[in-house]
């Protein structure tokens, strides 16, 4: 076994005999503001607090719903819906997501980045991506969370434990191909992207995190990448402006904040060259309501 696969299953391992205490259910699609803030989500995912703090926003009821994770805690995120995230104190996470045709598997610890007031810097320790997903039986446990009542708590608990059981069968079973020391750097690097691009982070945040010299980034992105970094995190960020200008009526300088861009003029500039038109235009011809 892969040891990043070996080292995700440990994780869920550890958790099973202590147990879950809660399963909270995000349900409702809505946008969340006021913390640092995802657009809809298109896979269901699982978060459960390892250690420290997590206090996740979601919909509920028509209303954004503040909730505390503590350790053995988690929360289910239903396809399509926003959750907004701040923290307490350092903490350290673990996240399923169950796509169509991968899993997804993060083990992150989250510590302060520059400015408190938004999210903390997310540090992978694990980041997989898995050909395949849990079986016909799990993705029965997927689509009861999907439907589940929060009026029924102890039955998300039972699905939610059910389902991560799944999920050390699925890592039992998994063929990962052994990486070179340069490939896993790159899964690392990516993973630090897709966690971090909301913060107004540049190449040399990428490379302390891994430990590797600035140049080194440049490097991988010429070697896997068919862009350069500074280009990937302009079409992350790019991208989930969209997802907000189409279905959010957040203001175009809140989006320009919570997507990571240094400014709402910076972000009109950069929107208008890649797209051919304003932001505003934009969401006067996209807006999904």
């Amino acid at each position: 076994m892969d040891d990043s696969v070996d080292t995700a299953r440990k994780a869920v391992v550890e958790l099973l005999p202590r147990g879950l205490q809660t399963v909270h259910l995000a349900h409702e699609p809505g946008f969340v503001a006021g913390f640092a803030v995802s657009s809809p989500l298109p896979d269901p995912r699982l978060i459960l607090s390892l250690r420290g703090e997590r206090i996740h926003s979601y919909v509920a009821e028509g209303q954004v719903r503040p909730v505390g994770l503590s350790p053995y805690e988690a929360l289910w995120v239903n396809p399509d819906c926003c959750i907004g995230t701040a923290y307490e104190r350092n903490n350290e996470a673990f996240v399923v997501i169950f796509r169509k045709d991968t899993t997804r598997i993060l083990r992150i610890k989250y510590r302060c980045g520059r400015d408190p007031e938004r999210t903390m810097r997310a540090n992978p320790i694990v980041a997989l991506e898995l050909e395949g997903t849990v079986d016909h039986v799990g993705r029965q446990y997927i689509e009861a969370l999907n439907s589940a009542s929060s009026y029924a708590p102890d039955y998300a608990v039972g699905l939610a434990t059910c389902l991560l059981h799944k999920v050390v069968d699925f890592l039992d079973a998994a063929s990962v191909p052994r990486l070179t020391r340069a490939e896993h750097t790159w899964h690392r690097l990516l993973a630090y992207l897709n966690e971090n691009y909301r913060e107004p982070i540049q190449r040399v945040d990428a490379a302390r995190f891994l430990g590797i010299h600035e140049n080194h980034v440049s490097r991988l992105f010429a070697a896997f990448g068919s862009e350069t970094f500074r280009q990937r995190l302009a079409r992350m960020r790019l991208e989930d402006a969209v997802r907000l200008l189409e279905n959010t009526d957040l203001p175009v300088k809140g989006i320009a904040t919570q997507c990571g861009f240094e400014s709402a003029n910076y972000f009109i500039r950069v929107f208008r060259k890649h797209f051919g038109l304003s932001p505003h235009r934009y969401r006067q011809q996209h807006f999904r309501g």
